[in-house]
């Protein structure tokens, strides 16, 4: 099967979300709720510093607040408590609606990974390991969540919240808002190098690590063998290398991750000194006031947080990605041994096998059977008898 890419990938993981469209809807809108909530988060700060505490007089609209200032203070920090809890209380909603689909796509890929193994043939598992098969089960499955509810649904949340703190960062100062953008060009540049090196490395790292957990399959299936012959120490040492060998490349994996962690918050520091500079100048030239400072910065929070939220998020699926290539091309593995197109359903069955003249085959230039003819009938013990290796088992 050739390399799959990523843009199939993703396509593949989402028709997964199909039969939960009203879930994903009710979750969507949550979302929407979550991005409100952050939206409103600073106001009740700046109302505080420049109406409460300050001396900047009330908009038109609240004026019948009045101006008493520990009224104000209890206003302020009433809206400040408020909009916090609701924050919270939708993330938990959040949380419980997300996790609950995420659980049942794993299981539907699981359920499809399992049915799909059990058709295939024994010369595909004898070739595979059982290791294998049971590392697509238990964690390959976890890619079709990652990449869509861990992967396409935070990048577009953070997508729609950068546009919408960007529009607010734009109303207090054009500048500020600009300069706020400025290290995207540079998240692209670390994205785009670091990306194709994580996803290549991955895929490497877990064909590894199902390797390692065939051989502890392996080992633990024939235990009464290996105890029988001695072999302890020589499976210890076959572990070993090939444990050792794993972890190596686990740990050059989790190198290549922080470096980019590490690149990714340096780029948005270095943004956030820039832009924490204009935004003093503009309060020194009194430009904004001291309360829009706090809602610009903590805006810009807001928005660096998205960007290295897409960041981070498109790094960490990468891993992913592997993940799902493994499953597909597992999936489109065809079973060895189907229905010819003239095959016959049967209502009913006596109980009685004949073999007529059967031939079969592993590979085409080694037969195994060559004219097998026998019948066993209801209530008979047949017994099968030739030397080792003669095709009694095939």
């Amino acid at each position: 099967m050739s390399r799959v890419s990523s843009s199939k990938v993703y396509r593949w993981a989402l028709h997964y979300l199909r039969p939960y469209r009203k879930k994903i809807t009710v979750l969507l809108a949550v979302t929407g709720l979550e991005i409100v909530a952050g939206l409103l988060t600073p106001w009740p700060m700046k109302f505080l510093v420049d109406h409460a505490l300050g001396t900047s007089p009330l908009p038109q609209w609240m004026a019948s607040l009045g101006s008493n200032r520990m009224t104000l203070l209890l206003v302020g920090c009433g809206a400040y408590l408020l909009f916090h809890l609701l924050s919270e209380f939708i993330s938990v909603a959040h949380t419980q609606i997300q996790v609950g689909i995420g659980q049942r796509v794993i299981f539907d890929l699981r359920q499809e990974l399992f049915a799909h193994l059990q058709n295939l043939s024994l010369r595909y598992h004898l070739s595979q390991g059982t290791g294998d098969t049971i590392y697509h089960l238990e964690n390959d499955a976890y890619c079709v969540e990652s990449l869509t509810l861990n992967g396409a649904l935070p990048i577009l949340s953070s997508a729609i919240t950068l546009a919408a703190m960007f529009f607010v960062l734009l109303r207090i100062d054009w500048q500020v808002a600009v300069m706020s953008l400025i290290v995207v060009p540079l998240l692209l540049l670390v994205n785009r190098y670091y990306s194709e090196r994580i996803v290549e490395q991955s895929e490497q790292v877990k064909e590894m690590e199902s390797g390692v957990l065939n051989l502890v399959h392996e080992v633990f299936t024939s235990i009464r063998v290996v105890k029988a012959f001695g072999r302890e120490a020589h499976e210890q040492q076959r572990f070993r290398r090939e444990g050792a060998t794993t972890l190596e490349a686990r740990m050059r994996l989790t190198l290549q991750e922080s470096f980019f962690g590490a690149m990714i918050n340096v780029v948005t520091t270095v943004g956030t000194g820039l832009v924490l500079f204009v935004c003093g100048y503009q309060v020194l030239h009194g430009r904004i006031t001291v309360g829009e400072l706090l809602v610009a910065l903590t805006y810009l929070g807001s928005v660096f947080g998205p960007l290295t939220t897409m960041s981070h998020t498109i790094g960490n699926v990468q891993a992913s990605v592997a993940s799902a290539r493994r499953a597909m091309r597992t999936l489109q593995t065809s079973p060895e041994v189907t229905d010819a197109p003239n095959a016959i359903e049967t209502a009913s069955l006596r109980g009685e096998i004949e073999f007529r003249d059967v031939h079969f085959a592993y590979d085409e230039s080694q037969p195994v059977l060559d004219g097998i003819s026998f019948q066993a009938r209801p209530g008979e013990m047949v017994a099968l008898v030739g030397l080792t290796g003669a095709g009694k088992t095939s």
